[in-house]
């Protein structure tokens, strides 16, 4: 993998892990965040698509590959949520008034 290629892979790690985010309506808590979920959906999402035999949609080539883009952000999506589920909760719960 050429550092051209590892490049446009980050960019496209972080642009997939703030739309992941804003879909889900949260701040992201950072680069390295943002950028750990990106890797992870963008592996993940593609990874299942191929699984459930879905046709890739929006891919771009990067060199020799190619990186769906739709699968990955959906795989980011689904990342943000379960970090969301898994994380413990902020502050006391109130009820509603």
């Amino acid at each position: 993998m050429s550092p051209l290629e590892l490049v446009v892979y980050f960019a496209i790690a972080v642009v997939c892990g703030c739309a992941a985010h804003a879909i889900r309506g949260d701040t992201p808590r950072g680069l390295s965040y943002v950028v750990l979920v990106g890797f992870l959906g963008a592996s993940l999402g593609p990874s299942v698509a191929r699984g459930l035999h879905l046709r890739e949609v929006l891919a771009i080539g990067i060199g020799q590959s190619h990186v769906p883009l739709l699968c990955s952000a959906l795989g980011c999506t689904v990342v943000v949520a379960l970090a969301h589920l898994l994380r413990p909760p902020t502050g006391r719960w109130q009820p509603p008034h």
